[in-house]
């Protein structure tokens, strides 16, 4: 059945609802004896934790000699320690109900945890193992260097990794941000003791932020933590290099030619904030929520435009923040 039509058109905008305050969750900071950073909040909605413990040292500062050595180190070291064997992790994963990965970035390296509350103590225990205790073993290191080398092969021949890649050389050129992955041949190159030293050289507290949420007291929280990670052992850690970035003059197009390609890839980019300055905080959140900024704006009527004509697309707009957001946390 169809509805009557409106006698009035409303052409006036609703007025906004008044506005709501924003409530933080409680938290709690402190460093311990050793330099490492902990920031406790508590969320008492169900009874679970969840945390990450992150590393201010990521692939940028091997990049001039292994390419992605931080995300490969990662990798293996979620394996095996020294008390259990990857196979152990996992029934002990399983038994408290809990998840457990590792990752790296550009210029962080990642062990992120989730569990029940009731297994706090235990999921803080593997993490602790983990972080100091890691065995490296050969076999699963041969493993994740196969598996590598095969993804890199199938990345190689898409448009959009490639358009990337390319783009990345333009803006930073022998910045360590310049580089996106390592080659076949380099992780080829790869060799255990090289991940070893990797671990050892910035898996250390006074490099380290912990954050945990969850449904806990901080006191007793931190007591854990403490409890955990007090022997871990104090050291200093390099800064990754900074070389001075490329200049950059007026608009350019680089073209990049892959053979039997189906489909392109059309990346436009450029450098962009490098200060939290209120304005770019209002233009960032605008990007990243979809907001209606000049850029989502554009995008959007690019994206209708190709779909009018019959054309495929992803249009996105994408302003990434400055990597050292962690330092601007404390």
């Amino acid at each position: 059945m169809a509805s009557a039509p409106r006698s009035e058109t409303h052409t006036a905008v609703p007025a906004l609802s008044p506005e709501r305050p924003v409530i933080w969750p409680p938290r709690a900071r402190t460093t311990l004896s050793n330099g490492l950073e902990v920031v406790l909040v508590e969320s008492h909605t169900i009874p679970k934790f969840t945390g990450q413990l992150f590393f201010r040292s990521g692939n940028a500062v091997a990049a001039a000699t292994a390419p992605g050595l931080a995300d490969m180190t990662a990798t293996v070291m979620r394996t095996g320690t020294t008390a259990r064997s990857s196979r152990q992790i996992e029934e002990d994963l399983r038994r408290m109900g809990a998840d457990l990965s590792s990752g790296a970035g550009a210029d962080t390296s990642v062990v992120s945890f989730a569990g029940l509350v009731d297994f706090s103590n235990d999921l803080l225990r593997l993490v602790a193992e983990l972080t100091q205790q890691a065995s490296f073993p050969a076999d699963e290191f041969e493993r994740e260097r196969r598996q590598l080398v095969e993804g890199l092969r199938i990345e190689r021949t898409t448009p959009g990794f490639l358009a990337g890649e390319r783009m990345r050389r333009v803006l930073f050129g022998v910045h360590p941000y310049g580089t996106v992955s390592p080659t076949e041949e380099q992780v080829e190159s790869y060799r255990l003791e090289q991940l070893k030293d990797f671990y050892r050289e910035y898996y250390r507290p006074g490099n380290a932020l912990l954050v945990t949420v969850g449904d806990f007291s901080p006191q007793a929280m931190l007591a854990q933590i403490e409890k955990v990670f007090a022997s871990w052992t104090v050291g200093k850690v390099a800064e990754a290099p900074n070389p001075a970035l490329p200049e950059l003059h007026g608009r350019r197009v680089y073209l990049v030619h892959l053979p039997g390609a189906v489909q392109a890839q059309i990346v436009v980019g450029n450098r962009a904030i490098n200060e939290y300055s209120r304005a770019e905080r209002v233009h960032l959140q605008s990007a990243q929520r979809g907001a209606p900024s000049a850029p989502a704006r554009l995008f959007q009527r690019l994206g209708r435009c190709a779909e009018r004509r019959g054309g495929c697309h992803a249009d996105r707009d994408v302003l990434r923040t400055r990597p050292d957001a962690l330092d601007r946390c404390r």
